[in-house]
């Protein structure tokens, strides 16, 4: 995507569109990762799902929903720990 980088909307736009075009048109959840408020409050401006991955909080021992920043819905102190909770929890996997 020439010209659009995070956290320029233009980026989100074209591939929320792509995301849309490639499910047919069909209503999308999208997921988005991110170690920095900045882009997730860009990503959720289009309804996404925004997860900060901040090692910062990892002594938490995963998900940490307390005082979470305007624009995170969820946050984890490792990616690791993120993936892990959405198979579990999203996907049915077990999560182990």
């Amino acid at each position: 995507m020439p010209g659009a980088i995070k956290p320029d909307y233009r980026g989100y736009r074209l591939m929320q569109s792509a995301i849309t075009q490639a499910a047919g048109g069909a209503q999308t959840q999208v997921i988005f990762f991110d170690d920095m408020v900045e882009n997730l409050q860009s990503a959720k401006a289009f309804g996404w799902t925004t997860v900060l991955i901040s090692r910062k909080h990892a002594h938490e021992g995963g998900l940490a929903t307390r005082a979470l920043p305007a624009g995170v819905d969820l946050r984890f102190g490792t990616t690791h720990d993120a993936l892990r909770h959405f198979v579990f929890y999203y996907l049915g996997g077990g999560g182990r």
